[in-house]
């Protein structure tokens, strides 16, 4: 009795060593804000303060929403960490870490709500725009895109969607790998609401939103004839006007 009782013992002392050394390969380094200054924490605790950088920011019905970029391509600083992106509330509290390869092209923008959130990825014109519920970062769709993505309200967004399914345009559109059209989503309904589409001789580029008149502002690239993409003079820009379409 007296010898299974000291084994017990002595598993349990086994067992709360491992919880220990379970504890120990749990630490990790992390990325912190403090008054506005980004600072990389080690796994020891010792914070060292990322002198050139500064974390993002993007205003909601609910606060100020802050974020911090972590690519060893942004700053030497960062080196080695692991690549994602950090998150915050407007008094500094931690809200999640999104991993993210390459977040160092990445840009961000929150719905007014602050219940869903827009990532726009890429280090050129042709981007990469990822919608996720903030909380828990599940992600919930992904376009490609020309420039970025803006929000019109809590529930859609609108876009320059870059369709490659059916070929590049031409010499005259080196950076486009499609035909792209104006497009918005909505993620009430999770469907996509056409503005103004591609057609074998016009493309369309969103150029900005007048909300108090409830218009996007449209840059429509025209041709003659589908041959001429290739040659940059015989394309013809004009500015046109579109509602905002209803929300579903």
């Amino acid at each position: 009795m007296a010898m299974r009782k000291a084994l017990w013992t002595l598993l349990g002392a086994l067992l709360g060593m491992g919880a220990l050394v379970g504890v120990a390969l749990a630490a990790q380094e992390t990325y912190e804000l403090r008054d506005g200054e980004i600072y990389r924490i080690d796994a020891a605790g010792k914070a060292t303060l990322v002198k050139d950088m500064e974390p993002g920011r993007f205003g909601t019905d609910k606060g100020v929403y802050a974020w911090i970029l972590v690519d060893g391509e942004l700053s030497e600083a960062m080196v080695g960490s692991e690549k994602g992106i950090y998150f915050f509330d407007e008094g500094e509290k931690p809200l999640g870490f999104l991993p993210f390869d390459g977040a160092g092209f990445c840009d961000i923008s929150f719905s007014s709500d602050a219940a869903q959130m827009i990532v726009n990825f890429g280090a050129d014109v042709s981007q990469e725009v990822t919608l996720y519920d903030f909380v828990g970062f599940k992600k919930k769709a992904t376009f490609r895109a020309i420039g970025s993505a803006t929000w019109i309200d809590h529930a859609r967004f609108a876009f320059t969607k870059e369709d490659r399914s059916k070929g590049p345009r031409g010499a005259s559109a080196p950076h486009q790998e499609g035909w792209v059209s104006v497009v918005v989503y909505d993620t009430a309904i999770e469907e996509e609401v056409p503005v103004m589409e591609a057609t074998a001789t016009k493309d369309y580029l969103l150029d900005g939103i007048d909300y108090e008149e409830s218009t996007m502002t449209i840059i429509e690239r025209s041709v003659k004839d589908a041959k001429d993409w290739n040659d940059e003079q015989k394309v013809r820009d004009n500015v046109i006007t579109a509602p905002i379409p209803a929300a579903g």
